[in-house]
């Protein structure tokens, strides 16, 4: 399901902060991928696993080995053990995401990771109800150059994960 680089999530507005983490066994991440926390601070690919929080959005590592091949790709750990290396990410920037699942879509909703580049309004459709951030506003016209315009794309304001899950 992983799509191009130009189809991942679109990030706007400059970086407010930026950090990175070492990465948990046998990931990849793409850049423009949602990146979550597990209890240690270990970094996987967005999903509904339990014990994780938001992390952020995977960007590119500053000196890549082989830029060439990490054209698309923040950081290939795929059959390495924990601790391999570190994936770079920014954490407090508005970003636009494509929004699947219903759930009661609405600016200041609260939106839950789905996967590495989906989230949804839906808390009930996933079962850790990773917090995301909140919904600021739907995009339907003048998307950004290759973003989908058949997919519902919605403006996040990322949740500081000490405030994860508050209203």
């Amino acid at each position: 399901m992983l799509q191009a680089a130009f189809e991942r999530p679109y990030q706007l507005g400059r970086a407010m902060r930026s950090t990175h983490a070492h990465v948990a066994a046998d990931t990849l991440f793409h850049i423009g991928a949602f990146v979550i926390l597990d209890a240690q601070g270990l970094a996987s690919p967005g999903a509904d696993l339990a014990g994780h929080r938001w992390g952020g959005i995977a960007i590119p590592q500053r000196f890549p080995d082989d830029p060439d091949a990490h054209r698309n790709v923040a950081f290939n750990n795929t059959g390495g053990p924990s601790h391999a290396g570190v994936v770079r990410f920014e954490t407090d920037r508005v970003f636009l995401a494509e929004v699947v699942g219903g759930g009661t879509p609405g600016a200041g909703n609260l939106l839950y990771v789905v996967d590495d580049e989906q989230l949804t309004f839906n808390a009930a459709g996933v079962t850790n109800a990773i917090v995301a951030g909140r919904a600021l506003y739907q995009e339907t016209v003048d998307l950004p150059r290759g973003l989908d315009r058949t997919k519902t794309w919605w403006y996040v304001d990322p949740v500081a994960a000490a405030a994860q899950g508050v209203p």
